[in-house]
């Protein structure tokens, strides 16, 4: 008998309980800032490399075949839809997002509907590894949004800025603006001036 190779311990590995659910955590994130963020692309790529590669294990691992993959990506047109063609929490954002937990609860087990303890058990653990991935992915999706949102704004002012633009950084609110607003003031010559009411930016005289 031929020992095992590194392709089955690569679809054992991809396979187990830990490595799924940072495929399905990274995957979710990915598909959240997408969603958020629609133009960047980055979201959907890694989001579609991260989906592929647990469907790909689940199906070489006997688990997953084409009616879990077409209830997937029929989910996610589904969430598609409802996002940019028809707004609102409707039909098809809970359509959708039923379709893509019944397959990946389907892509995790061998079964449509448990019959005994052994399936029920396999069921809870389908459950557990879903739920488990889908509230660090949503939980952590905001936050990550919220500094790519504050990298693309400090971009803009390095690339593009003026001394107005320094200024509104400065006097936002914010720490990380303040602090890119005075490092591009610095960086171009300027002086700030602080104290009571709003900041000013000013060359040398």
């Amino acid at each position: 008998m031929a020992d095992p190779g590194w392709a089955d311990h690569l679809i054992q590995a991809l396979a187990s309980p830990g490595v799924a659910v940072l495929l399905l955590v990274i995957g979710g994130v990915a598909l959240y800032i997408e969603l958020h963020s629609p133009g960047m692309g980055i979201g959907a790529f890694a989001a579609a490399i991260c989906f592929l590669l647990f469907f790909w294990s689940r199906y070489l691992g006997g688990t997953a075949g084409w009616l879990e993959v077409s209830l997937f990506a029929a989910g996610v047109v589904c969430l598609l839809l409802e996002i940019f063609v028809i707004p609102g929490f409707g039909i098809f954002g809970l359509g959708g997002g039923a379709l893509v937990l019944v397959s990946l609860i389907l892509a995790s087990q061998t079964f449509v509907w448990p019959h005994n303890e052994y399936q029920v058990g396999q069921l809870e653990q389908s459950l557990l590894t879903v739920a488990g991935a889908g509230i660090k992915a949503f939980s952590n999706g905001p936050a990550i949004i919220q500094i790519y949102s504050l990298d693309t704004i400090i971009a803009l002012l390095n690339n593009y800025g003026t001394k107005e633009m320094a200024e509104d950084f400065i006097n936002c609110g914010d720490a990380d603006l303040k602090a890119a607003g005075e490092s591009w003031a610095l960086k171009n010559g300027y002086i700030v001036h602080s104290g009571q009411g709003s900041h000013r930016v000013t060359y040398p005289r």
